[in-house]
């Protein structure tokens, strides 16, 4: 930049710096700040340079819409003018021909604005010069209109209001600007009419005020600080210009304060007032004395007193000086002085007002009268033991002025001879006139003379007699007729408490006590003792047997001159149940004369014999057990417990010599026993013999026997014993199947008839024997013929289901059936063996295994074509197993709806039953009835199915039908 333009710079911010001293030259505060607002645009510090906008002005603490034309940076910032920055100024005009500044009024006040406009070279005038100061208008403020020629419109230009002493670089096409404020048309108001009004010491509250004015004109609104000692408190301008504040006055001292004023200049417009001060008097508080009359005591200091009146706060005032009198120390009694007010006086926050005297107002006087004083009397009181003398107080009676006035002091009222305590008033009669007559008590005392005394206590045993101590009591130093002399006063001791007869251990009081109270009372213990006696005790105990009654021994107690004594106890010889014992006795003496005493003595009460009485029983067997009755007495003939026969107890058929037996519990009886016979008879039983009809076909034909085996004496189960079963003569073995009902027992047994024909009798007996010794049920026969009749020569053979045999006969089959041992033909062996299945061969009898894979199909394939029925539902029976055993293993099975036997009618010759699973489910259902429940297993559910088929026996052997039920 030239010297020519660092030159108009300076010149420009000097200018602005005096237009700022001018506007600021009577404040005594912080000058106010310039704020220039802005919208900043890029907000870069660069070389000490921060680049701005629009600008707007604050001044005083009161915003001012500053606005330059065509300006289209809109940042918004704002910054304070501290003279420490340089303040870039970035506008954008539309109008070649100039730039308006403007800045309007707020609340009626606008300060002056002042610019310095820097030329840039490119600029060719500049209307108005550079640093002319625009006039402010309180209504419409101020607008400046800066005319220049060469600017380019639509073109940015950078100004800068600069600091003093800072560098700067200049930019492109520069337009400097400096703002400056003035004084402009603030008001200079004056404070006037400064109060603060004369209080007295101890007021509690004094209101100042005043008023404020510039002319004419009030800021109202603006804040007065008051200042009275140290205490600064604000008051606000009313709309009148008045302003007060109520100050506490209470600790002001009676002095003259000095009250400022200091406007704080809050109000716009207004300039601050110059500051003030008034002054304030707080005069002393006003006391009133009161002198009243008064008295001395003769030989006492005069020294007159007062009161006051007036004081704040119950403080005491700083009184100096005193009240005069022209009374001495003897100033004769009786006499009167005058008090006068003298040099007393008062400082501080006070002043004596007046003094209110009382004996003669018009003279200012009071009245100090002489009173008698007391004379000082010591008398010395004496304390002796009694001796037989009289006895008499000294003492002496002195004035104030140490002058003896004993002469009126009288002492003889405590002269005493006997022993006490007294309270004597010696008398003192003045004769000067100076003193008052008075009394003086004392205490004079002759304590009791001492006693020698002997008490002798005593120690005998009881002996029906009276005993007291003995014992003497003598007084020493005592004068009797001008001797000193032991007087004898054992008459005075009482010893007659300690008189007894009964023994025991006494601690005895004795006292002594003379009648004139001369001499001291005297009183004491002793221990006299009377020891206790022995008691001749007797006691003689007993020997019995029981009776359910209580025993106890007997015996007697006496004392001296064979007294009978009570007290003699035999309550723990006292027995009623049976036992040995060496009881105690014991001897407790009421009298308390005699010594306690105890012993022991033998008692007995022998066990008794109880008597028994048993029944036996005779009964027919009935399955439960019997028992012989009784019972046991004892003494009076009452039960004494309970007799046990257990040992009679039996169930079974015979003769028994059985024992009862009481053991005794009590300890009152001795045990027992005693024998008794039982019996018990076997029952009756009858036989009931039938045979269903014989079958036959190209083989042996099969008949069914069944015996009813009914015991006929009571409702008994036979649950024992046989039946055997013969044919033409020969007995017939086999499995027989038994089945319990209540008294009676089926017995079953299917054999073969081989050879029969029709029209052929058979002869067939059934004999049931117990089996058993004893014998429980008799036994009993029965014997019935029968006749051959061919029933089924019509009857066509259901089919063998063609499908489950040709597999099992198939060479497919042979991994399953495995060997004899092993896979379905080992299941099947196994099923054999344990009697879960049942097959037939075409002759009627039981296949016990199968030798191998082709021994079993060779089986299959010779019985499914057989005419006998047995045989063909064997094989159908054996393809149901195997397909069990195959769905359980491998989860397929060959069964299909013609391959079922139509176990029972009502299956429906296999139609709708397809699964092994839908067998099973219809023979749950079937045998649910019978209490038979199926399991998940299908193993274990088909195993149940054929034990059913099994016990039912029609599976294989009816003639007309095959049931399940």
């Amino acid at each position: 930049m030239s010297s020519n333009w660092s030159k108009l710079v300076r010149q420009g911010v000097a200018q602005w710096q005096r237009a700022w001293s001018r506007s600021h030259r009577t404040r005594r505060k912080s000058p106010a700040l310039l704020t220039i607002s802005t919208e900043v645009g890029a907000c870069e510090l660069l070389e000490n340079r921060q680049l701005l906008a629009a600008v707007n002005l604050t001044y005083n603490g009161k915003a001012y819409n500053t606005t330059v034309d065509g300006v289209n940076d809109n940042w918004g910032a704002s910054v304070v003018y501290d003279s420490t920055f340089t303040r870039t100024i970035q506008v954008s005009t539309t109008n070649a021909g100039g730039v308006n500044w403007s800045v309007a009024a707020v609340d009626g006040f606008t300060p002056e604005a002042g610019y310095t406009l820097l030329p840039a070279a490119n600029i060719t005038s500049l209307s108005p010069s550079s640093g002319n100061l625009a006039s402010s208008n309180a209504t419409t403020g101020v607008v400046v209109t800066i005319s220049t020629s060469g600017l380019t419109a639509s073109t940015k230009y950078m100004g800068e209001i600069l600091a003093t002493d800072t560098d700067h670089v200049s930019d492109t096409n520069p337009i400097f600007f400096v703002f400056t404020t003035g004084t402009g048309s603030e008001l200079q108001p004056v404070f006037s009419s400064l109060s603060a009004p004369t209080i007295t010491y101890g007021t509690t509250m004094d209101t100042i005020s005043g008023h404020i004015e510039a002319a004419g004109k009030f800021p109202v609104g603006d804040t007065v600080a008051i200042t009275l000692n140290g205490v600064t408190q604000q008051a606000t301008v009313d709309i009148a210009g008045n302003f007060s504040s109520d100050f506490s006055s209470n600790t002001l001292q009676a002095t003259t304060y000095t009250v400022t004023f200091v406007d704080e200049a809050t109000a716009v417009g207004y300039l601050p007032a110059p500051d003030a001060s008034t002054t304030l008097q707080v005069n002393p508080a006003v006391l009133t004395i009161n002198v009243p009359n008064q008295t001395m005591t003769y030989g006492s200091t005069p020294n007159p007193t007062y009161t006051y009146t007036g004081n704040v706060g119950g403080e005491t005032p700083a009184f100096t000086g005193a009240l005069a009198t022209t009374a001495t120390n003897f100033s004769p009694a009786g006499s009167d002085w005058p008090i006068t007010q003298g040099t007393l006086a008062v400082s501080g926050n006070y002043s004596i007002g007046s003094i209110v005297f009382t004996n003669t107002p018009a003279l200012n006087q009071s009245k100090l009268t002489i009173t008698k004083a007391k004379a000082t009397i010591v008398v010395t009181p004496y304390s002796v033991v009694f001796d037989n003398l009289a006895h008499t107080a000294t003492g002496t009676a002195t004035g104030v002025n140490g002058e003896d006035l004993s002469a009126g002091l009288n002492l003889a009222v405590t002269s005493h001879t006997n022993a006490g305590l007294y309270l004597d008033f010696c008398v003192y009669t003045d004769t000067t006139g100076n003193y008052q007559n008075s009394a003086v008590s004392v205490y004079n005392k002759i304590t009791q003379a001492p006693v020698s005394i002997t008490v002798t206590p005593y120690t005998v045993t009881f002996d029906g007699v009276s005993h007291t101590a003995t014992g003497t009591a003598i007084a020493h130093n005592i004068w009797v007729g001008g001797v000193l002399s032991d007087v004898d006063l054992t008459q005075y001791l009482t010893l007659s408490t300690t008189t007894h007869k009964n023994a025991s251990v006494y601690n005895d009081s004795w006292g002594f006590k003379e009648p004139s109270l001369n001499y001291q009372p005297a009183s004491g213990k002793i221990v006299d003792t009377i020891g206790k006696a022995d008691a001749s005790v007797t006691v003689v105990g007993y020997s019995v047997t029981y009776d359910g009654k209580s025993h106890v021994a007997t015996g007697s107690a006496t004392g001296i001159g064979n007294v009978v004594l009570a007290g003699l106890n035999l309550n723990k010889t006292v027995h009623t149940n049976a036992g040995s014992w060496s009881d105690s006795w014991t001897f407790t003496d009421p009298t308390g004369n005699y010594n306690n005493a105890s012993g022991t003595v033998p008692d007995s009460i022998a066990k008794a014999t109880p008597t028994i009485s048993v029944t036996g029983y005779n009964v027919t067997y009935d399955g439960v057990s019997h028992y012989a009755s009784g019972k046991v007495t004892g003494v009076g003939g009452l039960a004494i417990g309970i007799l046990n026969i257990s040992g009679t107890a039996h169930s079974h058929a015979g003769v028994y010599s059985d024992t009862v037996t009481f053991t005794d519990t009590s300890g009152n009886y001795n045990n027992a026993s005693k024998s008794v016979t039982d019996q018990i008879n076997s029952a009756q039983t009858s036989l009931s013999l039938s045979a269903t009809s014989v079958t036959t076909g190209t083989a042996t034909g099969q008949v069914t026997l069944t015996a009813l085996v009914t015991n006929t004496s009571n409702s008994a189960m036979i649950k024992e014993g046989a039946v055997t079963f013969n044919i033409d003569g020969a007995d017939v073995a086999g499995t027989q199947t038994v089945y319990v009902a209540g008294n009676t027992t089926r017995y079953s047994l299917t054999v073969g008839l081989k050879g029969s024909t029709a029209g052929l009798n058979h002869t067939l007996v059934a004999t049931y024997s117990d089996g058993v010794s004893p014998v429980n049920f008799l036994g009993s026969s029965s014997t019935k013929t029968i006749n051959v009749k061919i029933t089924d020569t019509t009857r066509t053979i259901p089919s063998p289901g063609s499908y489950g045999v040709a597999y099992w006969s198939s060479a497919a089959a042979l991994t399953r059936l495995g060997t004899v041992s092993t896979g379905g033909l080992g299941y099947l062996n196994s099923q054999l063996a344990s009697n879960s299945l049942y097959l037939r061969n075409g002759d009627g009898t039981l296949v016990s295994s199968f030798a191998s894979v082709a021994a079993f199909q060779a089986w299959l394939t010779t019985n499914s074509g057989s005419s006998n029925y047995s045989a063909v539902l064997s094989t159908q029976l054996a393809c149901l197993k195997l397909n069990v055993y195959s769905y359980y293993i491998y989860g397929t099975t060959w069964i299909d709806g013609t391959s079922l036997l139509p176990f029972s009618p009502t299956l429906g010759n296999g139609s709708g039953i397809v699964t092994v699973n839908s067998l099973i489910a219809v023979a749950n259902s079937r045998l649910q009835s019978n209490g038979i429940s199926l399991s998940l297993n299908l193993e274990a559910s088909l195993a149940t199915l054929f034990n059913s088929m099994n016990i039912n026996s029609a599976v294989y052997y009816s003639s007309t039908k095959v049931t399940l039920s």
